[in-house]
């Protein structure tokens, strides 16, 4: 069976089956499963009552992915040959790691529909078995290597080819499929578990790890840097002892004097078969983790940081934080969260069903963005009946606390007991950023951010998401999962469905809160211009000495000292403010300029929709902030001076040769040319760039607050 025989009739069969499911009664068939080359062999029982219409599917999560209807000679057979390199290539293309096949058939007057998972005998003849799974021989190809497949995350300098591993869940053993490259195949049947973890006053973690045996053959323990473009691995000195049904592996060292830095190191057993060296997850067990959270485990190190373990949100795997310090990794903080955890059932009993909202924004230190508006919204224009359980979380010490202050009892302070007993008390969180924005910024191991990952959210979004590719972060398979989802457009909207892994009843057409109340404020006698790059994700929490040494830097730094650019500023008596992306505010003082015309801004100097209204023109390279420009009819000029590197680390859905609303230049000089092009064009954007812009605006009708409103108390809350 050929995964792209008809793309037509399989995105025919994807909708089919998509709405057929809805109202399937759910079964459970055991078929047997075999491997023989590139091929899948999915064998039902003789006994299964086989019908004229049947549809094989693969499903993540509610989404259905795939479907194709089975010919006649496959159901007379009873039998399924699947190529596992087209599944791999299906695979790649989506950025898809895991699947469950299904099997939709129906009766014979095709009335009725029965969904049928695919479930695999206990006696499964695999070649490997852990407490999560069985997997089969994996498929390992060269074909998908390169681009247009831009598949999964991997350590940067690795070489590898792709894998496809047919494999049966725990519990239901449902026939799915895994996706991986071939050096982490391994990892995902074989992992070490985490015998103990101290961290002594002199700055000295030791670490105990057992891994069962197996023909893989234990040689070490790495600590890797989580980088998607540096190559960082330590290998720790260890000490080994065999036992009869596994190994001990264990290892003392100091952080300082390994060097490391921020954020995020992964820890792996060595192992290695056949000549070949492999990596492997160390699993943390519950207490383990309980003793972290305890304890706050952590070492000091040098200029204020501290490096601390943790267990990874989803897969509980053993890694490392190095950051600065916080007020928020104290002991208080530690009695606040146990008292707000052993109270709120006791409060939860008193206040019964009242639907509590929680409405904030980046680091819940801003109000201006769409969290601020949908929330000012309600304030403003909701009776009190409708309003009396919405609340704002922010800093008291923020900026921007001053203007939220007369909203008195619906304003919770950061951190504080009333945050942390509300954000376990709310039915639903309301965000411009993902929920960990909800809690202190890279928290130490703690109670309360495991029990608000199982809480309700609506994503209100940052900005369009267009541009670049965001899906790993706020996936439907992130650790921060998200419950429904608002976007702009049906663009965007398809974007979500297709890349996130939400279903299409989770993405909501409603428009940005912010857009309600823009303006355009834009001065046509003394233009401004706004100039506003995006983040990268391998320059985010590094030294100021690596950035100042960054390509990025640089670009920018040519831009702003550019004579033709301040001529240009002179010749039409304009003005340019620089506005660094907050994810990286910090190296914010590293620009300068002497020139009056050109200004600085650092976050929360000024609201950045002010900025935005009061532009004449947008400068930028990849940020959603084009979007608010174009939603105002005003024009952006792109300065993609890495366009290459920003596509092989981040990505991006649309086509930057052909779908841009914009001028785009890749060095400083194309870029100062378009700029002295839309000058000279009195700062009016061209047609053919709005007609570009249009399809992801769906409203533009003041509306998008009292829709989204609308939309939540439609789902009940």
């Amino acid at each position: 069976m050929n995964f792209y025989k008809d793309a037509a009739l399989i995105a025919e069969s994807v909708d089919f089956v998509s709405t057929e499911l809805a109202r399937a009664q759910l079964r459970t068939l055991v078929v047997e499963v075999s491997c023989e080359e590139e091929l899948l062999q999915i064998r039902f029982p003789r006994e299964f009552d086989l019908r004229d219409h049947m549809w094989l599917y693969l499903i993540k999560r509610e989404k259905v992915l795939w479907a194709q209807e089975l010919t006649d000679v496959v159901i007379s057979s009873h039998l399924i040959s699947l190529d596992l390199r087209n599944c791999l290539r299906y695979f790649c293309e989506n950025d898809i790691r895991r699947a469950s096949f299904g099997l939709l058939v129906s009766d014979q007057k095709g009335d009725q529909f029965f969904s049928y998972s695919l479930s695999l005998p206990l006696q499964s003849n695999t070649s490997y078995c852990d407490y999560a799974a069985d997997y089969y021989p994996s498929l390992i190809t060269e074909a998908f290597h390169e681009a247009p497949y831009p598949t999964f995350s991997h350590q940067v300098g690795n070489e590898s080819a792709l894998a496809v591993t047919p494999y049966a869940k725990k519990g239901n053993r449902t026939l799915s499929l895994l996706a991986s490259w071939e050096d982490e195949v391994p990892s995902n049947y074989l992992f070490g578990k985490l015998l103990s973890l101290s961290c002594g006053l002199g700055g000295k973690v030791s670490i105990q790890v057992a891994i069962p045996k197996t023909e893989f053959s234990c040689s070490g323990l790495e600590l890797v840097y989580r980088s998607v473009s540096e190559v960082l691995v330590h290998e720790l000195k260890v000490e080994i002892k065999v036992q009869v049904d596994r190994t001990i592996i264990s290892t003392s060292f100091f952080p300082d004097k390994l060097g490391v830095q921020e954020i995020y190191w992964d820890f792996f057993v060595t192992v290695s078969k056949g000549g070949k060296s492999y990596r492997v997850y160390v699993k943390v067990p519950k207490k383990i983790t309980h003793r972290f959270i305890l304890h706050g485990t952590r070492v000091k190190l040098p200029d204020g940081l501290i490096f601390f373990p943790y267990a990874t949100a989803k897969a509980g795997r053993l890694a490392f934080t190095c950051r600065p310090s916080s007020i928020y990794d104290s002991f208080a903080t530690r009695m606040r969260s146990l008292l707000a955890v052993l109270l709120a059932p006791v409060v939860k009993e008193i206040i019964g069903k009242r639907n509590i909202w929680l409405v904030y924004e980046k680091f819940c230190s801003l109000a201006e963005d769409n969290g601020y508006y949908f929330f000012r919204y309600c304030m403003d224009e909701l009776p009190t009946t409708e309003n009396k359980d919405i609340y704002y979380v922010i800093d008291k010490n923020a900026s921007a606390y001053a203007k939220l202050k007369k909203y008195g009892r619906h304003i919770l302070n950061f951190m504080g007991f009333r945050h942390l007993l509300y954000s376990l008390l709310a039915n639903l969180y309301i965000g411009s950023d993902s929920s960990q924005h909800l809690y202190q910024w890279r928290a130490m191991p703690n109670i309360i951010q495991s029990r608000m990952r199982k809480k309700d959210m609506l994503f209100l979004q940052h900005g369009v998401i267009a541009m670049k590719r965001v899906d790993k972060g706020f996936g439907a398979s992130n650790s921060s999962p998200i419950k429904y989802f608002l976007t702009s457009s049906e663009a965007e909207r398809q974007i979500i469905v297709d890349y996130f892994g939400y279903a299409k009843q989770q993405v909501a057409v409603l428009g940005l809160s912010r857009w309600d109340v823009i303006e355009n404020h834009a001065d046509i006698q003394h233009p401004m211009i706004l100039v506003m790059p995006t983040w990268r994700p391998w320059l985010e929490e590094q030294s100021m000495d690596v950035f100042t040494t960054s390509e990025y830097f640089r670009a920018y730094s040519q831009l702003l000292h550019n004579e033709h650019l301040q001529s240009l500023l002179e010749e039409y008596d304009a003005s340019l403010y620089f506005f660094i992306h907050p994810k990286i505010n910090e190296f914010t003082e590293a620009f300068q300029s002497d020139n009056v015309r050109i200004h600085l801004v650092p976050l929360g100097q000024r609201p950045l929709n002010e900025l935005i209204m009061e532009c004449s023109m947008l400068v930028t390279d990849y940020s959603s902030v084009c979007w608010d420009v174009l939603y105002q009819n005003k024009p952006v000029v792109y300065y993609q001076f890495d366009q290459a590197d920003f596509l092989e680390y981040v990505g991006s859905y649309i086509d930057f040769n052909t779908d841009l609303p914009g001028s785009m230049g890749q060095n400083v000089d194309e870029t100062v040319q378009a700029i002295e092009e839309v000058l000279d064009n009195k700062c009016v954007a061209l047609d053919e760039n709005l007609k570009k812009a249009n399809q992801w605006y769906a409203y533009r009708d003041k509306e998008n607050r009292a829709r989204t409103y609308r939309f939540i108390k439609k789902q009940g809350y």
